[in-house]
């Protein structure tokens, strides 16, 4: 099964602020993510790590994870507000590489056009 997964990187954003750890260890299921973000003061790193984290919890189900060692292959939709916010990114898992394919030609057509 191929997915669209909506990782809320301002819910969990906002979670870290409130220093509710407990929560964002639910959400991944580990509190392997606290190993590098406890201690980065940068936002953007904060974020990347979280979903190349969330990615690698999906590989033992069979998915292709691609995390941020190839930034051109990570295939993903972030979505802002109108302040330039980054609101929560779309990220896409497949089994199988024609997934791929059909999901860059969608990433290509958002492209061309705003989706909000």
């Amino acid at each position: 099964m191929d997915m669209i997964i909506n990782f809320p990187t301002s819910g969990i954003t906002r979670l870290f602020a409130s220093e509710n750890y407990e929560t964002v260890d639910k959400f991944f299921g580990t509190d392997e993510w606290r190993q590098n973000t406890l201690r980065e003061e940068k936002a953007a790193v904060k974020r990347r790590r979280w979903i190349d984290l969330y990615r690698r919890r999906l590989q033992p189900y069979g998915y292709h994870v691609v995390t941020s060692e190839d930034v051109s292959a990570l295939r993903e939709y972030i979505a802002r507000n109108s302040r330039n916010a980054q609101l929560y990114t779309l990220i896409f898992v497949s089994k199988h590489e024609l997934g791929d394919k059909l999901w860059q030609g969608v990433l290509d057509y958002l492209k061309q056009r705003r989706l909000f």
